[in-house]
């Protein structure tokens, strides 16, 4: 539906968001909001990472967040002010839905403690958009399970 055929006109849109990146950040955010790490248990950080990101893969799927994240990765390429929703939007807001269970699972000794955290996420999040903007029908299970083992290592139960 257009903003015409909503009855909303630009300055409304505008008064909410400071540009159309902003907006297109928040409708993607709120698409993959449904997305949720899901609980771990002992030992199964790397099945548990597995299930988030074919979930996620499954959103991309069936919503318009992997378009808009691809359009907006691409935009950032162009625009000051994709870039900075890109990297404040999703690298930093988002960081810790990754970061926060790998911490715990290092803290727990599941995973070893030398491993980087950030630069797990940071990986993770590199493969996936690689993969979006390549060749998205690639995201399935089977991808999830090998940027599991690059990001963790081996360990699944």
């Amino acid at each position: 539906m257009s903003r015409s055929h909503a009855g909303v006109g630009k300055q409304t849109i505008y008064r909410w968001w400071p540009s159309k990146h902003a907006l297109y950040l928040e409708t993607y955010k709120q698409l993959v909001a449904v997305v949720r790490f899901p609980s771990v248990q002992r030992k199964s950080i790397h099945n548990a990472l597995h299930l988030f990101l074919c979930q996620l893969f499954r959103c991309y799927r069936t919503t318009a967040a992997g378009k808009i994240l691809t359009g907006l990765i691409a935009e950032s390429t162009r625009h000051q002010d994709a870039l900075k929703a890109v990297s404040q939007g999703l690298s930093i807001e988002r960081h810790s839905l990754l970061a926060d269970p790998i911490h715990e699972a290092v803290k727990s000794g599941v995973l070893d403690e030398s491993l980087n955290v950030d630069f797990a996420v940071e990986l993770i999040v590199a493969l996936i958009w690689k993969r979006l903007l390549t060749d998205p029908n690639q995201l399935n299970p089977a991808f999830s399970k090998t940027v599991v083992v690059a990001a963790l290592g081996h360990g699944f139960s």
